[in-house]
């Protein structure tokens, strides 16, 4: 829905229809090229409620800054 470039963060609806704002947990998450407004992505989040990851849902590409792997909760 929106992106905040001095507050760091990024304003999404889920698909129940819920509107949260969450910070990211690198900056670089935020640049233009890699998500715009009304792109449909998946997002993974840390302990502390930041943005980790984002996927673009409609080119299914991977936008993360590189980092150490991460291990999905829901994969057991």
């Amino acid at each position: 829905m929106g992106i905040d470039h001095e507050k760091r963060t990024i304003t999404f609806q889920t698909r129940d229809g819920q509107t949260w704002t969450l910070p990211v947990a690198d900056p670089s998450l935020l640049n233009k090229e890699l998500v715009a407004k009304g792109d449909q992505v998946s997002i993974e989040i840390d302990l502390s409620d930041r943005i980790t990851k984002m996927t673009r849902l409609s080119e299914n590409a991977t936008l993360e800054p590189k980092s150490e792997p991460t291990q999905s909760l829901d994969s057991y």
